[in-house]
């Protein structure tokens, strides 16, 4: 090999090094925005979780209140016939 060929082959693969560099790079770039991402939807779905978990809560306070409201009236309507009697 002539020294020309040396000085080639020496700059091709410092070449293919600082390509394969600039894709480890890359690459860690996508899995830090990777990883960031999937904290993301873990966030929303923990996030979404607790919404369903209040409107299930409200709801079945809600239900309770609509029962203790019917409840009372019956018992109310109970008493006013019993004192009119």
């Amino acid at each position: 090999m002539s020294m020309d060929e040396l000085t080639r082959a020496v700059k091709e693969l410092e070449l293919q090094a600082t390509e394969i560099k600039q894709a480890k790079e890359r690459l860690a770039e996508l899995e830090t925005k990777y990883d960031k991402s999937k904290m993301t939807v873990a966030e929303q779905n923990r996030e979404i979780k607790a919404l369903k978990d209040k409107i299930k809560a409200l709801e079945k306070e809600l239900n309770l209140e609509n029962t203790l409201a019917e409840i009372k009236k019956i018992l109310w309507t109970r008493i006013d016939h019993s004192i009119t009697k």
